[in-house]
């Protein structure tokens, strides 16, 4: 996060990330949103329930979503 914001910034996020996903949205076209993660954590084994937190648990949520609704429907068009 930018230490500046908001009192002398407008970019709440900068870095070499934020600079290289804003080059390539010029590339290429597409819109984005950037979050921090809702519990706050960038994604390790919760010892209780085996399962991932934070950013990691959202990254897998999205794969599962793409592969379970995108995937499908893109293999049913035929590009021949």
């Amino acid at each position: 996060m930018n230490p500046e914001y908001p009192e002398k910034s407008s970019e709440m996020y900068t870095g070499f990330s934020i600079d290289l996903l804003k080059h390539i949205q010029q590339l290429i076209g597409f819109e984005y949103e950037i979050h921090l993660s809702k519990d706050g954590r960038y994604g390790d084994i919760d010892p209780k329930t085996g399962r991932w937190t934070g950013m990691i648990q959202e990254v897998i949520e999205w794969v599962y979503i793409a592969y379970k609704f995108i995937l499908p429907i893109r293999s049913s068009v035929s590009f021949y």
